[in-house]
């Protein structure tokens, strides 16, 4: 009889133990699903979320649409003078670029820079990567 609880007690414990583990991965994996969120979902301009306006839905098809540089295509958002700003830039190691930066009707405010009709970086606060090639070559870490 002695042996029997033992090899019982033995069978709970392990079922217990199994239990516990299958609870920590069900967690782990509801936190994990639970922090996932689409790149579009950012709100911008008022309520408009960044997929709700047209003007950059047209840029991105233009600016990161197929061919060899767009791998290298990214949108950041920033605050600026009051109110949103986007940065459309590029990673291309190889690449003179400038940098233009839009507002939240898609006018163009300028570039990224200090020269004549330049926004220095400075002036750009709280960016945020938006957006960024499916197959991006870039790295934001």
């Amino acid at each position: 009889m002695l042996i029997r609880l033992d090899v019982k007690s033995l069978l709970i414990t392990s079922y217990i133990l199994s239990m516990k583990k299958l609870l920590f991965l069900s967690l782990l994996i509801i936190l994990v699903l639970g922090a996932c969120q689409g790149e579009d979902r950012f709100p911008v301009c008022g309520n408009d979320e960044i997929s709700d306006l047209p003007w950059f839905k047209e840029k991105i098809k233009e600016f990161g649409g197929e061919g060899e540089f767009a791998q290298y295509q990214y949108v950041l958002a920033a605050d600026y003078q009051g109110g949103k700003a986007f940065i459309f830039g590029n990673c291309c190691p190889f690449c003179l670029s400038v940098f233009l930066v839009y507002d939240c009707n898609g006018n163009e405010l300028g570039y990224l820079g200090t020269g004549e009709g330049g926004i220095p970086s400075s002036e750009l606060m709280n960016q945020t990567l938006i957006w960024k090639a499916e197959n991006s070559s870039c790295n934001f870490e």
